[in-house]
């Protein structure tokens, strides 16, 4: 029997610790209000042109386990509303120093944390490449946020105007088929 425990936190919006008001594209340090596992994660990204996913182990145990060994596990589900982009896979930890935010507080944020780019290159390179549409409207890019998430073997990077977090307790496989359903079905 699998054990589907849910734990939404829906409109999660988190504050970047620290305000940048020079005008320069730094990473702040930022608090989703989880932890994943430092040492293995196992991120996975489902996404489509409409809906984005990430998904990860947590770094926390089921309150009810009692040591029996259990296909199930605490993990993440990271829905990025209006998404724009994403990111998935260099650098790991080992190599997170040459990240060209590293010395623009990607440091300060440390290993295995969470950031949010204020002034974001990458924000203003889609927004200025799109300025050529008829339709072209900066306000939908004002409202977009830079999020950077560092795992273990990779860094996550999205642009998005912001996520749910849901939590479950149920094997990684049945996590994994349920967002491709997700997707699938729109």
């Amino acid at each position: 029997m699998v054990d589907a425990r849910h734990e939404d936190v829906n409109n999660v919006e988190g504050v970047a610790m620290l305000d940048n008001s020079s005008g320069d594209e730094k990473a702040l340090p930022f608090d989703l209000g989880i932890r994943w596992d430092a040492g293995a994660p196992l991120p996975h990204l489902f996404q489509s042109e409409y809906r984005t996913f990430l998904t990860f182990y947590l770094y926390e145990q089921d309150p009810d386990w009692n040591g029996a060994y259990s296909a199930s596990a605490r993990i993440a589900i990271i829905e990025w509303r209006g998404c724009f982009g994403t990111m998935l896979g260099w650098p790991n930890d080992e190599a997170l120093s040459g990240h060209r935010l590293w010395e623009s507080g990607l440091k300060e944020v440390g290993y295995y944390g969470a950031a949010e780019v204020r002034n974001s290159s990458w924000i203003a390179e889609i927004e200025k490449g799109n300025s050529v549409h008829p339709q072209h409207k900066p306000e939908r890019f004002a409202a977009l946020r830079h999020y950077i998430l560092l795992f273990h073997d990779s860094t996550f990077e999205c642009l998005a105007e912001g996520y749910t977090i849901t939590k479950v307790f149920m094997p990684r496989s049945e996590v994994l088929l349920q967002l491709a359903h997700r997707l699938i079905e729109g």
